[in-house]
């Protein structure tokens, strides 16, 4: 058995007083009353439950698209895009994927023209504020029969309650600037 001095049992002591202090800042911290948002506001999202089948044409290699037709599936995770190629060829890319690969610059530009069609609510997860736009399809009649589709994509979405951080909570260098410019 060890024989512990003076001197070396107080450090053992001090030890166990911080990690007690540490553990006390600890459950503090985590149960403040006070909300962890500054001035957050809750909102009202809709969240889609069926799904997006978009045909899309290639009009410029890998860099431009233009949304041919769109049809509501039943599932929403049988959305996928079906893409015309300048090639010829016919790819099949789910939606999911597309937004799990954001680094492909074919699959980033083919997203963008998605986001201006009804895609946006399966690749936003929300179809509040689900508008097409015009300069996404291949012509008006494209365009008119996706926008006359958002009202039954809107119907059945599910709606869902979250907070959304007012303007003091948005982010590293979101308040007041702390930099000085000039000479």
């Amino acid at each position: 058995m060890k024989v512990y001095k003076k001197n070396e049992s107080f450090y053992g002591k001090g030890a166990l007083t911080a990690a007690v202090f540490c553990t006390f800042l600890l459950f503090q911290a985590c149960s403040s009353d006070e909300p962890r948002l500054k001035d957050a506001s809750e909102q009202t999202v809709y969240i889609t439950t069926k799904g997006v089948e978009a045909l899309v044409e290639e009009v410029e290699p890998g860099e431009i698209f233009k949304i041919k037709d769109e049809n509501i599936l039943d599932s929403k995770e049988a959305s996928r895009a079906i893409v015309y190629n300048l090639d010829q060829s016919i790819d099949t890319v789910s939606m999911a994927a597309l937004r799990q690969d954001p680094a492909d610059p074919r699959r980033s530009a083919l997203r963008s023209t998605l986001m201006g069609g009804l895609a946006f609510a399966y690749l936003t997860n929300r179809s509040g504020a689900l508008s097409p736009k015009s300069g996404s399809y291949v012509n008006s009649k494209a365009y008119n029969k996706s926008n006359s589709m958002t009202s039954s994509l809107r119907s059945s979405a599910t709606p869902r309650k979250v907070s959304i951080p007012g303007k003091s909570s948005r982010g590293y260098g979101a308040g007041k600037s702390f930099r000085s410019f000039g000479g």
